[in-house]
């Protein structure tokens, strides 16, 4: 009764017997079809207002491959984000020194001392829940 469905869902097992790359590329040629999978999280709109921590979410989001300064993030809301409002590079600040926020990961350079943020998975998420239910 219940073999039957095991058997018949053998077919989507990856096997993880080699490298990280193989595994990859082995889920790729698996699943690239599947909508979910292949849909990409595009920001084309500007927003009239939006909450900071949303603000600096969608913008680390935009780019997320790099660390930013608070001076940068403030530049790319302001310039790619929003249409009228504008969020200070102070405020960023202050809200990154409010608390700790689980959709960060922080770099800290120590000759500079300054800190650098970049989205981390969690934002990533938390951003894709958010674009959905905007």
């Amino acid at each position: 009764m219940g073999l039957d469905i095991i058997r018949n869902q053998i077919k989507n097992i990856l096997i993880n017997e080699y490298s990280f790359d193989q595994l990859y590329k082995e889920f790729d040629t698996k699943y690239m079809h599947i909508e979910k999978y292949n849909f990409k999280y595009k920001i084309t709109q500007k927003y009239k207002k939006l909450k900071l921590e949303t603000a600096i979410l969608l913008a680390l989001f935009k780019y997320e491959d790099k660390f930013y300064t608070t001076t940068e993030i403030s530049k790319i809301i302001n310039e790619e984000i929003l249409e009228n409002s504008l969020k200070h590079k102070d405020n960023i600040s202050r809200y990154f020194n409010q608390r700790f926020y689980p959709y960060y990961d922080v770099e800290y350079e120590e000759e500079k001392q300054i800190s650098k943020y970049k989205i981390n998975y969690t934002g990533i998420s938390q951003i894709k829940y958010l674009l959905e239910h905007m």
